[in-house]
């Protein structure tokens, strides 16, 4: 059940704003709470938050754990398809009526597309931040690539994470002078958290170093690419006993159920997803990350954890070109072979300071704020804010 009570109601307080920030998952909630506060303090532009409850029972720890005030929620979607969901959601942000001059939306979700098309097929500017990340495939990830594609056509204002996120862009024809370099809001995110906790040894159910940590929910993983890679879990564990495997995963049955035979080792343990705060301090403490996350990828650049990521392409080629991701796809005997060599020591890794600031320094929000009210001013965008040092 929806977490405030404004539903039906905020819509009335704020009928005419200049920003309606859009998200509805736990990965959005974390990537905009920097900017919605970066907006919010510099107090030129009003904003309303709106949540679609795409994932609602991991979406209210997240806002918590962010403190992201919700103002309008709509009705948690029932959906049984990808197709019902963007239906859904796209009527349920029209029945609010909200008058906005632009919508600001994060990512490649169901919830950002229908979310920019809600603001295109109203006639407000829409907002992409994370633009450009692209890969070589459109179904892959799926629905993600499409949707952030798509989610490029209906944008105004492109803000890019990094330089290769603005070239891909650039190469798709996008007009240079609607696209900012801001960083990666991600990082913001993840800064605030390890400021808030000191680093020290992590007692999470039981669990202390060394250790390593899985996560794997991407659709087009679920299958026998995740019984691949759970099977190579299972050889790890056995090859490493001295190392404990924590799984907090996705709770869909079908992830869950290929994991079930990995599990039966002591040193596999399946948890149930872990609030945004604890899993940065999970994540801050492990040895090494299994992972098909996009996110991840960009936290182990600020906490130095070589990260095997259980995909065939990234969409964030940064962290492979840093040294701190490696590409191992689904094929067990991969992943085996480079998690054994991380895990013994034999890999190099690179350091931290060379690689925590891959996808920025902790100032993405101010910097998407303050292109937002350039924008919104009919102001010039500056090209790259990162380079300007601003």
């Amino acid at each position: 059940m929806p977490s405030n009570n404004y539903v039906g109601k905020a819509i009335f307080l704020m009928p005419d704003v200049d920003l309606a920030v859009i998200y509805g998952t736990r990965p959005e909630a974390i990537k905009l709470s920097p900017v919605v506060r970066a907006i919010r303090h510099a107090g030129n532009l009003s904003a309303v938050t709106v949540s679609t409850h795409q994932h609602t029972s991991l979406l209210d720890d997240t806002l918590a754990a962010s403190h992201l005030t919700t103002d309008i929620e709509t009705t948690p979607p029932q959906h049984t398809s990808i197709q019902d969901l963007v239906a859904t959601i796209g009527i349920n942000l029209q029945a609010l009526k909200l008058s906005a001059r632009a919508v600001v939306v994060q990512g490649d979700t169901v919830t950002a597309y229908a979310g920019a098309l809600f603001g295109f097929l109203n006639d407000m500017s829409v907002v992409h931040i994370e633009a450009g990340l692209r890969t070589s495939t459109l179904r892959n990830p799926f629905p993600e690539e499409g949707l952030r594609r798509a989610i490029t056509q209906l944008t105004d204002l492109h803000l890019a994470p990094t330089t290769q996120a603005r070239t891909n862009l650039e190469k798709e024809r996008i007009d240079s002078s609607s696209i900012v370099i801001t960083g990666n809001t991600s990082i913001d995110a993840l800064l605030a958290q390890l400021d808030k906790t000191p680093a020290k040894s992590l007692e999470f159910s039981g669990v202390t170093p060394p250790y390593c940590v899985v996560t794997m929910h991407r659709r087009e993983s679920w299958g026998p690419a995740i019984g691949r890679v759970a099977a190579a879990i299972g050889e790890l564990a056995s090859s490493h006993p001295h190392v404990t495997f924590v799984c907090p995963l996705h709770p869909n049955p079908t992830v869950r159920r290929e994991f079930q035979n990995a599990a039966v080792l002591p040193n596999v343990l399946i948890r149930d997803p872990v609030p945004h705060d604890a899993f940065v301090q999970l994540l801050r403490s492990s040895c090494l990350i299994i992972t098909d996350s996009g996110g991840i990828q960009e936290e182990s650049t600020v906490l130095g954890v070589p990260t095997l990521v259980a995909r065939d392409e990234t969409e964030r080629p940064e962290a492979v070109e840093a040294g701190i991701a490696h590409i191992v796809g689904t094929n067990i005997s991969t992943i085996v072979d480079r998690g054994s060599r991380i895990l013994t020591g034999e890999l190099p890794l690179p350091s931290v300071e060379s690689t925590r600031t891959t996808f920025g320094d902790g100032r993405a929000g101010e910097r998407c704020a303050r292109a937002i009210a350039a924008f919104l001013a009919s102001e010039p965008l500056p090209r790259d804010m990162m380079d300007l040092g601003a």
